[in-house]
């Protein structure tokens, strides 16, 4: 790739830009440079308008540019699976053909499908999200109270990032493992030694779950033949994969199976019925439609933590959430519990001085036995949590929180856990990055 240049001289009277088709942009306070290729996805012209806005010192104008252009990029890649797809990759039975998109893939979920479809790699991800929280934080009314700017090496960074990443990338595209599977599973009836069965079983918990998804979708919304395939693929799956899944995902089989009984589908029913006894699964069907309040209005907290201004809208969020009760269902448990920590802990450039103790209010309000049960079968599975965790201030305000719940009291009835929570305790945050790497792929 021919790359050419544009310096920017900063205080001096002599500052020149000549743009050319393909540029660099070389920063004012340091040696970093940002690489324009040919084959970027910013035009002559956008190029122009950066180095122009950086020049002027224009830093926050121009980071949020380039990163508008590089999330847009990446939700219309994700865009082409249909909100169908994407709603089971999501795990989203609320959202449907009327969804509007935006509503769907904000900016945080838009890094994290782009990366387990394979369209960024872990690191680049891990690089994606910290700009996110930094444009989130420079953009939040707590920050222009204060009077604090974007600096030039800050904006630089994140620019760079969405260069190399994402606007740089000619072809970014979708990589799905199993890429035919989704069509198998509702067009024909698998058999448990087929390669592709075989291969799911050693995959990572993200198509494990999304597989899963596909064929709750199915069960719901099929006929004929397609749900008579998805039925008989469920049911020679679920023991294969049964013991790899996680309280939540279990929770979800057992509400297809509410679901399919509510809307008087007899023949869906009978076969999730026979799928979950295979598995002794029926100690995950809701009772009530309870929970699927309480899961909505966690993950509007969640959405709400990920989202600008997150510091100022958390407090109204909590709140929300806290009234709809102190007991919460068991479906919704994680989902809850999630989102609470992730408004105590805050992100790597702080937290909301209101809504964190109103979250920790509702933390301390469960029990010992819950608190076990979160960590040996919710905990060590949650990848966004996990990440969340990865960062130095969250990472300390993680264990200050593990303490103030008295972790030692209990922590040695703690089996399943126990890995991830030692790494914690020791403020081991390579050890994480590892942990996640490993279980998440």
């Amino acid at each position: 790739m021919k790359l050419k240049y544009i310096k920017i001289m900063s205080n001096s009277s002599q500052d020149i830009i000549k743009p050319e088709d393909a540029n660099m942009v070389i920063s004012d306070v340091a040696s970093q440079v940002i690489p324009f290729t040919s084959e970027s996805s910013l035009t002559p012209a956008q190029q122009k308008q950066i180095t122009l806005a950086m020049q002027v010192g224009a830093y926050d104008m121009a980071s949020e540019y380039v990163w508008k252009k590089s999330i847009t990029r990446l939700k219309e890649t994700i865009s082409v699976l249909g909100i169908d797809f994407i709603a089971n990759l999501l795990q989203r039975t609320d959202i449907d053909a009327y969804t509007p998109l935006d509503s769907v893939l904000t900016d945080y979920t838009a890094i994290k499908l782009a990366e387990q479809l394979g369209m960024i790699n872990y690191r680049s991800a891990m690089k994606l999200r910290q700009a996110l929280e930094l444009l989130q934080y420079f953009f939040s009314s707590s920050s222009q109270a204060s009077g604090e700017q974007l600096k030039a090496t800050e904006a630089m960074s994140i620019i760079s990032d969405c260069i190399e990443y994402i606007l740089n990338v000619p072809n970014i595209s979708i990589d799905i493992k199993f890429s035919d599977l989704q069509r198998r599973l509702v067009s024909e009836d698998i058999k448990e030694k087929d390669v592709q069965i075989v291969n799911l079983q050693k995959s990572s918990l993200f198509f494990i779950r999304t597989v899963c998804t596909i064929l709750s979708t199915a069960i719901r919304k099929e006929q004929g033949a397609e749900l008579e395939h998805s039925i008989n693929n469920l049911t020679m799956l679920l023991p294969l994969i049964w013991d790899k899944l996680g309280k939540d995902e279990k929770w979800n089989l057992g509400a297809l199976y509410r679901d399919v009984v509510s809307a008087g589908n007899t023949k869906a029913a009978s076969g999730v019925k026979i799928a979950l006894s295979s598995v002794h699964g029926f100690d995950f069907v809701p009772e009530s439609l309870r929970s699927n309040t309480f899961i909505n209005v966690a993950r509007n907290l969640v959405d709400v933590h990920y989202g600008y201004d997150n510091y100022y809208r958390e407090p109204k969020a909590v709140r929300e959430l806290a009234k709809l009760g102190s007991v919460i269902p068991d479906p919704a448990f994680s989902e809850c519990v999630k989102a609470y920590i992730l408004v105590y802990i805050g992100n790597s450039y702080g937290y909301s001085h209101e809504g964190a103790p109103l979250a920790f209010d509702e933390l301390s309000k469960i029990s010992r036995r819950k608190w076990i049960e979160f960590f040996n079968d919710y905990f060590p599975v949650d990848e966004e949590l996990l990440y969340a965790v990865l960062s130095e201030k969250t990472m300390k305000r993680f264990i200050e929180f593990l303490q103030l719940i008295n972790i030692k009291d209990f922590q040695q009835e703690i089996d399943k856990g126990k890995v991830v929570l030692d790494i914690i305790l020791k403020n081991n945050k390579l050890g994480l990055k590892k942990y996640n790497e490993n279980i998440f792929g």
